[in-house]
Parts: structure tokens; C-alpha cells; sequence
């Protein structure tokens, strides 16, 4: 039921698995858990905050925003 993934700023780490065995259609996980805070700005965006009030909740340090991922 533990897997090991490879987390591309973590490195190797151990995650829950997929809890159903199907034979013929095996899951596994096939992207690593978010950071903290990896999705909180397009999140608050869809609800209708600015960027203005993202960044003050991060100033105030309400919010934890991750930081951005290198291109390529």
C-alpha cells in the first residue's frame, strides 16, 4: 500500500498507494503530492480574489504561497 515517488524538490519519498487492486487495471499514483502552499494563489483567484489581497494575505502571513517552479 506504500509506494515510493519521486518528488521533483523532495526527492525520493513514500506515499500512500492506490487502495484498490484491479488486475487488469493496476493504479498507481502518477503525480507527487502539492506543497504547501503550491496552489493557494490560482485557488484564491477562482474565488475572486486580486493579487493585490494575495498579497497582503501572504505579507501578513495568513497564506503560504509555494515558490515558483523553474520552466523546463
Amino acid at each position: 500500500m506504500v509506494v515510493n515517488l519521486n518528488h521533483p524538490v523532495r526527492g525520493m519519498i513514500k506515499m500512500l498507494g492506490v487502495p484498490v487492486k484491479l488486475k487488469k487495471t493496476p493504479g498507481r499514483p502518477q503525480l507527487p503530492p502539492p506543497l504547501l502552499g503550491e496552489h493557494s494563489e490560482e485557488i484564491l483567484r477562482e474565488i475572486g480574489y486580486t493579487d493585490e489581497q494575495i498579497g497582503e494575505l501572504v505579507a501578513a502571513k495568513v497564506i503560504k504561497v509555494a515558490p515558483a517552479k523553474p520552466c523546463c
